[in-house]
């Protein structure tokens, strides 16, 4: 026997259940963008970081370190940039490079490593998140292989945050590794190249 209903029981009309939501044809596109950058960042990591954990250094894991260190700090404070950056800062982001770098440095400033940063206000901050070590010779220049976070904000636009593999460059002079080029890593071509 069935229930007696309330007076003034009225019953809900049924909802059909929707159909399933397709994308659109840009929609896809994206997505499939979306996944194929995913995936190919992330091959190009562990490739890389597998490349650079097999090399042969010749060097001590002291030294290996130090010389992590030294880079990490180099890049971090050259891929730091804000319009609010003090003479002092500049300085020593300046003392860490050598050669074109340190010159470009002077006289572009943040520009080296982010073009129209000065004009546009840009401010970057930068995360090293990894640094192997990808050949060293004897004439005192080493690879590194770098792996950053960075944030960039521009004045008026969305806020954007990434991660990148780099290639940097470390010269040692007299004695002090300095930073002497930063690259993409699809882009290498030898010291000299430029800071892109």
């Amino acid at each position: 026997m069935a229930a007696a209903r309330p007076a003034g029981y009225r019953a809900r009309p049924v909802t059909p259940v929707a159909p399933p939501r397709t994308l659109t044809p840009g929609g896809r596109r994206w997505l499939l963008a979306c996944a194929v950058i995913v995936v190919a960042a992330l091959a190009v990591a562990t490739l890389a970081f597998v490349a650079a954990a097999r090399s042969t250094t010749g060097m001590s894991e002291g030294h290996r370190d130090a010389l992590q260190t030294t880079t990490r700090d180099a890049v971090e404070r050259l891929m730091t940039v804000s319009p609010a950056a003090s003479a002092q800062h500049r300085t020593d982001v300046a003392d860490r490079l050598t050669g074109r770098l340190a010159a470009e440095y002077r006289s572009r400033g943040p520009d080296v490593v982010l073009p129209g940063a000065r004009q546009s206000n840009v401010t970057m901050s930068a995360k090293v998140v990894g640094v192997g070590v990808r050949t060293d010779d004897d004439a005192g220049e080493t690879r590194m292989l770098v792996f950053v976070d960075q944030t960039v904000a521009v004045p008026g636009s969305v806020t954007q945050r990434g991660s990148t593999a780099k290639w940097a460059f470390m010269r040692n002079v007299e004695g002090t590794w300095r930073l002497a080029d930063l690259t993409p890593v699809n882009s290498v071509a030898g010291v000299g190249t430029g800071a892109g």
